[in-house]
């Protein structure tokens, strides 16, 4: 007798990002039609950026992304993306207004994957991450003059515990 193998417990989380994931998935139009584009602009962007630790980002993300994604999704995420970065990983999400963003912050799946990473490796802000902002490069700060040189100093007199000895002159008597 031939049994069928039992689904996971994980099986409905792997077919959500697999939906997700996939390129035909877009909830707001086609992005060939660019039916997808007009409400980037309209959105209001958060981004958690996970910077690399004692362990690597992205370990973080494999572990969190599905929970995250779908925590998002079903409250009010109106656009997502993971980006991998020099420095770790960047989730950004879109939103419709700050409520959304406020009811999704407040999740237990959010708080716990959070509560996962070191403080000190963690950034939550409102805006897209990374550098999104960046469009020239960084110019470089103004050159040294030629030939500048620190200003002499000249240095302190050494402290002497006792006063110096008086030289020794023959024939002279105290």
């Amino acid at each position: 007798m031939a049994f069928a193998p039992r689904p996971s417990r994980f099986t409905p989380l792997l077919r959500l990002f697999a939906l997700l994931s996939s390129p035909r998935f877009c909830p707001l139009g086609s992005p060939v039609r660019g039916g997808n584009v007009n409400h980037i602009m309209e959105l209001q962007w958060w981004s958690i950026e996970v910077r690399d630790g004692e362990y690597p980002a992205r370990l973080w993300r494999d572990a969190h992304s599905a929970a995250l994604i779908e925590a998002a999704l079903t409250h009010g995420a109106r656009d997502w993306s993971w980006r991998s970065e020099d420095f770790g990983v960047v989730f950004e999400l879109g939103f419709d207004d700050a409520g959304d963003w406020a009811r999704f912050r407040a999740l237990p799946a959010v708080t716990a994957a959070l509560d996962a990473v070191a403080p000190d490796s963690l950034y939550v802000y409102r805006g897209r991450g990374g550098s999104a902002g960046a469009v020239h490069p960084r110019r470089r700060g103004p050159l040294p003059a030629a030939g500048a040189a620190a200003i002499p100093i000249e240095p302190e007199p050494p402290i002497v515990a006792r006063p110096p000895l008086e030289p020794y002159v023959p024939g002279l008597v105290a």
